[in-house]
């Protein structure tokens, strides 16, 4: 007898049809829409690539298959330690990570712990700046992507975009960030904004 495995060398658009997601995370991607996204942010199958606070894994199980075969993938969680919430959400994504072959080869650390400077391609992150900006980390945790970052590598960003002149107690509190906050923050490290897109 020999076994197979489903998992294989993916494109981006099989990675993202693939059966071994999970299905309600699959249901959202008409939301979502990872392929534009991740095009959008220039992705490519042998780039090195973390993505910061992954939460569930959502991105997680399409950012995986693609990059296991020329690339890598670094996942940064929350540190257990920090917290109730934080413990839960930690031990729940390292176990989803051990017992699923989907994850072969993806490493996680915990957040802040230090990347090693100039040696990634690729920083993504999906909707978590309002979380950093509610614990004050936005400006150290986009500070550790640069650093990360080899010269001429990008930082991916999604979030809910906020109102141009709300409040901090607004985007603190609401899961939305304005766009010129994030770039002002962003540019304040050292970044330099490319583009943007809906």
């Amino acid at each position: 007898l020999t076994g197979f495995s489903t998992l294989s060398a993916h494109s981006l658009e099989e990675s993202i049809a693939s059966s071994d997601r999970t299905p309600a995370f699959a249901t959202r991607d008409v939301y979502r829409h990872p392929h534009e996204t991740l095009n959008f942010f220039g992705i490519e199958p042998d780039m090195t690539v973390v993505e910061l606070n992954p939460g569930g894994g959502w991105y997680t199980e399409i950012l995986s298959p693609y990059l296991r075969d020329a690339g890598s993938l670094t996942v940064t969680h929350n540190n257990p330690e920090s917290g109730a919430y934080s413990k839960r959400s930690r031990e729940a994504f390292d176990k989803k990570i051990q017992s699923n072959s989907l994850f072969e080869g993806v490493t996680v650390v915990t957040m802040g712990e230090p990347l090693q400077p100039q040696s990634k391609d690729l920083v993504l992150t999906f909707r978590n700046l309002h979380n950093w900006l509610a614990r004050d980390t936005m400006k150290a945790t986009m500070l550790e992507a640069y650093d990360a970052l080899k010269p001429g590598g990008h930082f991916g960003v999604v979030e809910h975009r906020a109102p141009e002149g709300s409040s901090m107690e607004y985007m603190t509190t609401s899961g939305y960030v304005s766009q010129s906050l994030a770039i002002e923050v962003a540019e304040s490290v050292g970044f330099t904004l490319v583009e943007t897109s809906e």
